[in-house]
This record gives structure tokens, sequence and C-alpha cells, in this order.
């Protein structure tokens, strides 16, 4: 959860933007949709660089469609080879991120869109919903999301205390309760990944991390299509 760029560089995965995830299994984000939760390493380091070095030199002369499906996302050799658990995550990032995520799901549900693409015919609409919602934060929280630093607005978007603000507006009730209970769950795992010593402040709760951000993706799954 480091900066998305930098983390590919550093792991020789292909820009920002690809269809492949990560550099020790070879998911992409079609993959991510279909087998939420099912990941596992596949490939080491060494496989990586050995990867990265043959598509360099290209022995074979093969086109360029056949390098693009031997590397499965490799792009260059890693700069350097840290063990991803041992990476620091970058918590005000990981937070903007899914702040705009809730963000575009509250949007959507207040506006009756189940699209996630913003397609011409409900943009319009997509853009006036969003100016309700801001317009309602500001007045309701004294913050201006359009103006104010994204990390302040995604710490306002999960506070709890601010929580029936942030869902006031998403109507019938049911849906309203429904988000409710997924931030409830992102609250939970958030907690962890915003504490300084998650593994000695709350060593069993990490030990089911995957468990339950795996369980809070299904629940998005099965209530917003």
């Amino acid at each position: 959860m480091i900066d998305e760029k930098f983390d590919r560089s550093e792991s020789g995965l292909a820009g920002s933007g690809s269809r492949y995830l990560c550099t020790l299994c070879e998911a992409t984000r079609e993959d991510a949709m279909a087998k939420l939760g099912s990941f596992n390493i596949t490939r080491t380091y060494k496989q990586t660089k050995q990867i990265a070095d043959y598509m360099k030199i290209n022995p074979d002369n093969l086109s360029q469609a056949k390098l693009d499906k031997i590397s499965l996302g490799v792009k260059n050799a890693p700069i350097l080879c840290a063990d991803a658990i041992e990476k620091g995550i970058d918590s005000t990032h990981a937070d903007i991120n899914m702040a705009s995520f809730f963000k575009k799901v509250i949007i959507r549900e207040m506006a009756g869109v189940t699209m996630w693409e913003m397609k011409s015919d409900v943009k319009s609409l997509l853009f006036e919903t969003e100016n309700k919602f801001d317009r309602h934060i500001r007045m309701k929280t004294g913050i201006n999301p359009a103006l104010m630093v994204p990390g302040n607005y995604a710490r306002t978007l999960f506070d709890i205390k601010n929580e029936e603000v942030v869902c006031a507006l998403i109507e019938p009730l049911e849906g309203r309760h429904l988000m409710c209970e997924v931030l409830s769950k992102f609250r939970h795992l958030r907690t962890m990944y915003r504490a300084k010593s998650p593994m000695t402040e709350y060593a069993e709760d990490v030990k089911c991390y995957k468990q339950n951000a795996v369980e809070m993706g299904q629940f998005l799954r099965n209530h917003y299509p």
C-alpha cells in the first residue's frame, strides 16, 4: 500500500494502470474481480529478475505480443528486492484511495446509478449528485471536499462520529444501513493499518486481516453491483 508508481518501479512491474497487479504472482485486475481473496505467491523475485533479463535481451527475437505474454507485467529488473511483508504502509495514501472509492459508491447510491464508469448518459447526474453531497458535507462538518487536502477529507469520511452525516442522503433507509455497515467493516481494517505497531497492538486482529478484508470485498460485491 505504498505509493503505487514507486512500488511498481521498485518491484520491476509495468507502470501504474497495468492490468497485472503483483510482482509475486500473475494476478490481473480481472482476476481480482473474479477470485477475490484467493491469491497465492506463484513466483519469486529471482524468477522475476530472470524474466526481466530475458525481456531486455530478447535472445529469441520474439514479437512484442509474445514478449508481453511471457512477461506477465514484468518490465525491468527490480531495483530493490524487499519482501512485500516488510514494506511500510503509507496509510495516508491508503486513506485517500479508499475515501475516493467509497465516495464514488455513495454518490452512485444517491443517484441510483449501478454502473461504475462515468458514461455520457449518467455523467451530468453524477456531477450533480456529487455537488449535492459536497454541499451537504460542507454544511454539516464545515469541511469543503472540493478544496481541502484529500487526506483530511478521508479522515473526515471514516470518522465514526461523521457516519450518519456521510450516509444521510442515501435512500432508502436500508441502503443507508448497508453503507454504515460496510464503512464499519473498513474502519476495523483501517484501525490496524494506521497503528504504529499492529502486531503488538492488534495481534489477534492481524491474523484475521485478510479474511476480514475479503469479507468486506464480498459484502461490496453482493450489495453494490
